[in-house]
């Protein structure tokens, strides 16, 4: 690492240089990067063994002045952690200063990223396996457990508190109530019981509807834990604070929307439905078949319009200008659709991975269905506003992210391991420079995306005595 030199504009271009050159048996570092803490990027912020992995559910966290940074030594062999993204256990949290001081172990075994509530913003808490622990941030105690099971699957944070569920049989569920307690410190009341026994519930800041055995909808206040019946006969539904849509059990099948505060509801479509193709979202009610090429019925929610999508769309978003973007399958071709006429334009006949915006398509070309992450292809962007395609790399992967400038940065030759290169790619002229390398992890995760200011991402090199967390912040 270089100090702040008299002349950074001097320094910056003799060092870009050497390193390129590998001068004096550094890695080559081929991209220009900015000041960070004092010093010429990359900045190594966290020392970690080579045997050691950042977790991937969020490894890097900002609260207040410190990161927090969790890494483990043994990956977990379940295949469905393995697939997607390599998890690791036996883990060490660190805390760090935002230039590396004070480093200090704070936990071990947790299991996800930290997190702060509403309530207790300065106080990080986490998961150890199934609970939930309160992170002394000074090291000196053991994380406090707070709640049991408070990180089992269907945990939901609403306002007043914490709903959990419990599995008691097949298809059958158990909700609980844990009121967040009053103090300064992070702390909940003991568990409320809400359904006994549900196949199905949603829970609101204020309400948790259940749908029991008997095609009885009931809700439960959270307020005073009031029981209401909210509808009779229901086979699936879905809600918000405003809107009920539900399906009856009757042979009719058919699907009724109400508005919540009016007491109004009419039919608006009947089944078969998938068991989750009934939606309440973005301004539309939704009801889907039970393959999402069957076609879908799209309600507008502030006219009441019905709206039809035919068999062979797979319906995914309005977009900017009020159209909607469908595929013809899971890989594409997609399409504008208007919803008033029914007249659609190709967007794209390539066949990828996607990203969808509320302007654009950004697809990296291969299959969507298969798409491993280590794998890379060349990313395009296409404008809804008739604009031709444009790439923006050569290759990337599905963990890429964009700088504020418009440059891509991405993982690219990753092997078996989860070991590449990382590279910054300029989309106007697709030249593409090494930022370090070999690195294990980076600022894909959205948790670490938001723990660190735009220009700034953070990644893991694994090479010997650079091993450790690594800063770089890119000029604008």
């Amino acid at each position: 690492m270089f100090t702040r030199p008299v002349d950074p504009r001097a320094l910056r271009a003799a060092l870009v240089a050497c390193l390129a050159a590998s001068c004096g048996g550094e890695t080559a570092i081929e991209v220009t990067t900015d000041e960070l803490c004092g010093e010429l990027g990359p900045f190594k912020l966290l020392d970690l063994d080579e045997d050691e992995r950042l977790i991937a559910n969020g490894a890097l966290n900002r609260f207040g002045d410190a990161y927090y940074i969790t890494a483990g030594r043994e990956p977990r062999t379940a295949p469905d952690h393995v697939e997607v993204w390599p998890s690791y256990e036996h883990t060490t949290t660190y805390r760090v200063g935002l230039c590396g001081e004070d480093r200090r172990i704070v936990a071990h075994d947790l299991t996800a990223s930290l997190f702060t509530l509403e309530r207790w913003p300065t106080a990080p808490l986490a998961c150890q396996g199934e609970d939930l622990v309160a992170v002394d941030v000074t090291g000196e105690a053991t994380p406090t457990l707070l709640l049991a099971r408070g990180c089992s699957s269907g945990r939901q944070i609403v306002d007043e508190g914490m709903i959990l569920r419990e599995e008691i049989g097949e298809g059958e569920l158990r909700v609980l109530f844990h009121r967040f307690a009053d103090g300064s410190e992070p702390s909940f009341s003991p568990s409320i019981e809400v359904f006994a026994a549900t196949r199905s519930y949603h829970a609101g800041d204020e309400e948790v509807l259940g749908l029991g055995d008997d095609g009885v909808l009931r809700r439960v206040s959270l307020v005073d834990m009031a029981i209401d019946v909210e509808a009779e006969g229901v086979a699936h539904f879905a809600a918000t604070p405003e809107y009920l849509l539900w399906m009856s059990d009757a042979d009719d099948q058919a699907v009724l929307l109400r508005d919540r505060e009016s007491d109004i509801e009419a039919v608006v479509g009947h089944g078969p439905i998938s068991p989750w193709g009934l939606r309440l979202d973005d301004g539309f009610a939704r009801i889907g078949r039970p393959d999402a090429l069957d076609g879908e019925l799209l309600i507008d929610l502030s006219d009441g319009t019905i709206h039809a999508i035919p068999p062979g769309r797979w319906a995914i978003r309005e977009v900017d200008d009020g159209r909607w973007l469908v595929a013809a399958s899971f890989n594409g071709p997609w399409l504008l659709r208007d919803l008033e006429s029914g007249v659609e334009a190709l967007v794209s006949a390539r066949a990828g991975y996607p990203r969808w915006f509320g302007d654009r398509l950004e697809i990296i070309e291969g299959s969507a269905l298969d798409l491993d992450a280590r794998e890379s292809g060349a990313l395009w962007r296409v404008r809804f506003d008739g604009s031709p395609e444009q790439m923006l790399a050569h290759r990337a992967s599905p963990t890429h992210v964009t700088l504020p400038d418009g440059r891509v940065v991405t993982p690219v030759a990753v092997d078996a391991d989860w070991i590449g290169d990382l590279v910054v790619v300029d989309p106007e002229t697709l030249d593409e420079r090494r930022i370090d390398g070999p690195v294990f992890d980076f600022t894909g995760n959205q948790a670490v995306h938001d723990a660190l200011d735009p220009d700034t991402l953070a990644y893991q090199v694994i090479d010997g005595a650079r091993t450790g967390v690594y800063l770089v912040r890119f000029p604008g």
